[in-house]
């Protein structure tokens, strides 16, 4: 397991380890929630790009995956932390030239 695979799977299972347990709210409440900005919901979006046609020959691939996940923080009654990180992970195959720019 590569080390970016062994990072990702202790966030991941950060997140959802430390995740607290509430009783269920209703589809009202919880619509409320996620028009609120700084609500405390955790929430893991993903934005998924490819490039092709890339380098010389247009032989060459990139596919960029942004794991952005959103945690908020409580640390007391009045003040929040939200954490948005972006975690960006790259492939990218045969996109190298022969060395002279464009």
């Amino acid at each position: 397991m590569s080390r970016l695979n062994k990072s990702l799977l202790t966030i991941v299972t950060v997140v959802v380890v430390n995740h607290p347990v509430f009783a269920q709210e209703s589809a009202e409440d919880l619509a409320k929630q996620l028009t609120n900005p700084v609500a405390a919901l955790i929430s893991v979006p993903f934005q998924f790009n490819y490039d092709g046609n890339l380098g010389t020959g247009d032989t060459g691939d990139r596919v960029l995956l942004n794991i952005q996940p959103v945690v908020p923080i409580t640390l007391n009654d009045e003040w929040n932390i939200i954490s948005r990180t972006i975690l960006p992970v790259i492939w990218q195959d045969d996109v190298s030239g022969d060395g002279n720019s464009v």
